[in-house]
């Protein structure tokens, strides 16, 4: 099995699997089709040069935002993402190495529609850019 990082791109690391683990836990089939939820991530990075607002500000806003655009998910729409149950979205905050804050948002949406949504996200954030 190939490693990945947290953005899904291969490590290039290769890890081997007992065949104890493999009948202890099975692996789940699953299904690619568009109709089937699936979890997005999305990652803004945050740079006071760009932004007209304050991080605090941004942070807040972004989440009003999210809040009005994704909706809960009931047991039945998240397929098997079991901790997104009644959940609109994950958040997540860091540092890059250029001490520049990064916000991750994570997801859970039918494959058809996380486009979608992920292209209303972008056009908020550049919206709370600065126009010179």
């Amino acid at each position: 099995m190939s490693g990945k990082n947290d953005f899904g791109e291969n490590t290039w690391e290769s890890f081997v699997i007992p065949n104890y683990q493999t009948w202890n836990n099975p692996i789940i089939k699953v299904d690619l089709a568009l109709d089937n939820y699936a979890k997005d991530s999305l990652t803004i990075i945050y740079d006071p040069k760009i932004f007209d607002k304050s991080f605090e500000d941004f942070s807040r806003d972004l989440k009003d935002f999210l809040d009005n655009l994704l909706t809960k998910r009931s047991a039945s729409n998240v397929a098997y993402f079991k901790s997104y149950i009644w959940v609109k979205y994950k958040i997540d905050y860091k540092y890059d190495w250029d001490w520049k804050a990064n916000i991750r948002i994570w997801f859970v949406e039918k494959r058809s529609k996380a486009k979608h949504i992920k292209e209303q996200i972008i056009s908020f954030v550049e919206s709370q850019k600065k126009t010179d």
